[in-house]
């Protein structure tokens, strides 16, 4: 499939059903979310793809960012039919954003989107951060034991959108041998909430 800008962004798929695209986190590629998507498969069509500089997909481009990141779910979608996201991580935030700006998207569950929520995350030390950013000063910015990155709230506009269902499908993930893995948290914990948020009609 290509997207707007003549990026190639591969995908996989499984299952039969309703349509879901499934969006990887920033040091992912389709390949990690093989497994839930054969566990939602039963349900839903589910389309994984490659995140641009990853797997199947062509490089970054000249313009990447948010935008060219919500025109490849909107080709996505556009060449599959599906109206409904995942998005773990940072594919949550794409998630997120793509419902803002995209008509089609009608269905949005998200899991551990690295939002601060009511200043649930301390903002303590951004400022001189952007600072030393600003002045060139990367290694000492890169230094600073920052617990968030400043961000902007993708979600907040989606509350005008009333045909558009927003599910928060959880927070928290589980260690697994003491070592985060995003493949068991998401397949065994998350499969049955997905299906169960992206099942519903909007409203």
């Amino acid at each position: 499939m290509t997207s707007r800008d003549g990026t190639v962004i591969g995908y996989r798929q499984a299952g039969r059903g309703l349509g879901v695209i499934v969006l990887h986190g920033g040091m992912q590629t389709a390949q990690n979310f093989m497994m839930l998507a054969g566990a939602l498969a039963d349900s839903f069509t589910v389309y994984v793809p490659d995140r641009r500089e990853r797997g199947l997909s062509g490089p970054p481009g000249d313009h990447y960012g948010l935008g060219a990141e919500c025109e490849d779910v909107a080709a996505l979608a556009q060449v599959t039919g599906a109206r409904s996201l995942f998005g773990l991580s940072l594919g949550a935030i794409i998630a997120l954003q793509a419902a803002l700006v995209l008509p089609m998207i009608r269905r949005v569950a998200v899991y551990e989107p690295p939002l601060s929520v009511n200043h649930s995350t301390p903002t303590h030390g951004v400022s001189r951060y952007d600072r030393e950013v600003a002045q060139g000063k990367l290694d000492s910015a890169e230094a600073q034991d920052l617990p968030c990155l400043k961000q902007r709230h993708p979600n907040s506009g989606l509350r005008q959108r009333r045909d558009c269902a927003l599910i928060f499908a959880g927070g928290r993930s589980r260690k697994v041998r003491g070592s985060y893995d995003p493949g068991l948290a998401c397949d065994d914990l998350l499969a049955g909430r997905v299906r169960g948020c992206l099942g519903r009609p909007p409203g």
